[in-house]
Parts: C-alpha cells; structure tokens; sequence
C-alpha cells in the first residue's frame, strides 16, 4: 500500500519506456511530480525538457504560472520566463532549463534545433468532453513535434503525457490500441517495447481526501468516484457488460476508422455494442471522414439500424463491451440526440 499520499514518478521512470502515458486522481500530484523532476534534472544535469499544451490559451497558462507552486522545493532558485503566449524559454537563475511549445503550432518549430531536450511532458493530454475539442489529425501532430524535438537522438528520457482519469477514448488510446485494464501498469503487446500506461491510484489521497468537507460532500457521486476513487469520469460501469452467448450480430457502424458491432439477444431484450462483428457485413459510418467504397452514411434518423439503436439505448437496453465501447458508441448517438 501506498504511505504518501501525492505521486511518486519513480516507478514509472524505472520501466524506461519512451511514450509513456499516466493516469489518476484529479490533484495527486501528477503535474508537480513531473515539473519537479524536470527541474531538477535541469538544474543538476543540464538536461532541458519541453512542456507542451494543446491550444495557446492553455500555454500562455503554463508560462504564467509553471513555477509557482513548485517554488518552495526551490526556495533559492529564480525562476523567469522569456518568449510570448505560444512558444519560448524557461530559466532558473538565468540559465536556460527548457521549452514550452503549443501542440497545434507544431508546424512552425520544424525548422528549430532542440539539442539539449532529453524529455517532453504533454500535460493534460485528455480533454473534457464538452470544454475544448482535439485538434485535427491530433496524435500525428504530436508525433511530428516528438520528432521535431528528438530528431534521430536516442539519447533521450522520453515522453510523457499526462492526465486525470476522463476516459479511455481518447485519440491517443485509439491511435495505440489501448483497452481498459484494472491493474496500475499496462504494456500493449503491439507497442510494448515503448510504450507504457500507468493507471496511478493512491489509497492513502483517497482516505485523506475523503476526510475533508470536500471529500465528504461529494463521496458517492459520480463526481466523487472520478476525483477521489479515480474511477473514469465519463464511463457508466451499470451498462459495462459483454454480451450473451445468445446474441446475435445485427450490424456494424464505423466512427473514426474503428468499429463498433452490436448484438441483439432476442430473449433478454438488450442490444450490446462490441469490437466483435460480421468482417462480411458492410458497414455504416455517421461522418463523412468515415466512408469508404461500399460503407453506407447514416444522413437521418430515417435509418431503420439508427432508430433501433436509439430505441435500445434510450430505453436503458444497450450495454457495451468495456469503457472505450461505451465512449465511441455514444460520440455515435450524439450526432442524433441532443
């Protein structure tokens, strides 16, 4: 069992992974970890990192105030910032010790040189639905700015991105193949020998948060499970369920180039949407980016498979398969309910 209550990088540094992706309780002690961590190394080493955000409102954020909480684990130590709201230097005592750079600005740094950065953070790698939206082609991007900042350098920590227990669809799980797991640590087979996931949860924060005013207030919400029990925000688990042996395929809808089969079982009466389907069957898709030759676009709700599919889920009767099932197939139902 843990014993300190806030994030402890040490574990996930020793399985020397280069992408590394982290998980957990909203106000752990992720963000401070790491910004602790970078500084340090900087300070003692010479190792620069680059802080990454998405849009430039939210580096503007990080220029601003990236020192301020972690000041007093450097009491002697100035800290002073040089560059304007999208992109420019950090400094301890004068002395450069890294970056920060906006993601989706990633095309103007291609020409600039990163020598001395053996590591990136990408805070806040997934969004909230309904706040801001991905950036188009997101993960490529981000590809494209790890290398810009790596160029061929083996020499380097790695990557690592950051954030709180949201969801599991998210483009980057997506674009890597990463399923919901229940244990602290994940490695995918495809990817595994560079990428990993840590699902980071601290029963000594739980108790203790638990105990405050706060915690008791919203101990039992859904607000409560995700901040205290980091339990994925946007996940309902009563609708998680695999679906029966007397299921029957029905059809298979594409959304994002992945897709989502469902599953009739007559005699229960539930619908269940599943990663399993009919390879024979030709598939619909809600969006234009999805279709392909012979893919059918749903344009209304005139859809004889569309309306069943509401029908299901609006009477409580569609189940899916994991976290990620459930995310994708109602990003589908959105494009038709409000």
């Amino acid at each position: 069992m843990k014993t300190n209550k806030y994030y402890d990088i040490t574990n996930l540094l020793s399985y020397g992974k280069f992408l590394n992706f982290v998980m957990g309780h909203r106000g752990v002690g992720k963000t401070f970890g790491f910004k602790k961590w970078c500084i340090s190394d900087a300070i003692k080493n010479k190792h620069k990192f680059a802080w990454v955000r998405r849009y430039e409102a939210e580096t503007k954020k990080a220029k601003n105030s990236l020192f301020r909480d972690i000041q007093c684990k450097f009491p002697k130590v100035k800290f002073t910032t040089k560059g304007n709201n999208e992109s420019g230097s950090f400094y301890a005592d004068g002395i450069e010790i890294g970056y920060y750079l906006t993601l989706s600005m990633q095309q103007k740094y291609k020409s600039n040189p990163f020598p001395d950065v053996d590591k990136i953070i990408f805070d806040e790698f997934i969004i909230m639905k309904g706040s801001i939206h991905y950036i188009p082609n997101e993960v490529v991007n981000f590809l494209e700015l790890v290398d810009t900042i790596f160029r061929d350098r083996d020499n380097v920590r790695g990557v690592y991105c950051l954030a709180n227990n949201i969801s599991f669809n998210n483009p980057y799980f997506l674009y890597f193949n990463v399923k919901p797991f229940n244990k602290e640590f994940f490695v995918t087979t495809k990817y595994g020998s560079q990428l990993i996931v840590q699902n980071y949860k601290n029963q000594a924060y739980i108790d203790n948060k638990l105990n405050t005013r706060f915690g008791k207030l919203i101990k039992g919400t859904a607000y409560g499970d995700y901040a205290i029990e980091n339990e994925t925000l946007m996940c309902k688990p009563e609708f998680i369920a695999n679906k029966t042996q007397n299921a029957k395929f029905q059809y298979v809808i594409k959304y994002k180039n992945k897709y989502v089969g469902f599953w009739l079982d007559f005699g229960e009466g539930k619908l269940f949407a599943h990663s399993k389907y009919d390879k024979s069957a030709t598939p619909y898709c809600v969006t234009r980016e999805d279709m392909t030759p012979n893919t059918y676009l749903i344009r209304n709700m005139s859809n004889y498979y569309l309306k069943d599919l509401i029908w299901f889920f609006e009477n409580g009767l569609l189940f899916y398969e994991n976290e990620q099932i459930q995310s994708v197939t109602q990003e589908i139902l959105s494009y038709f309910i409000r």
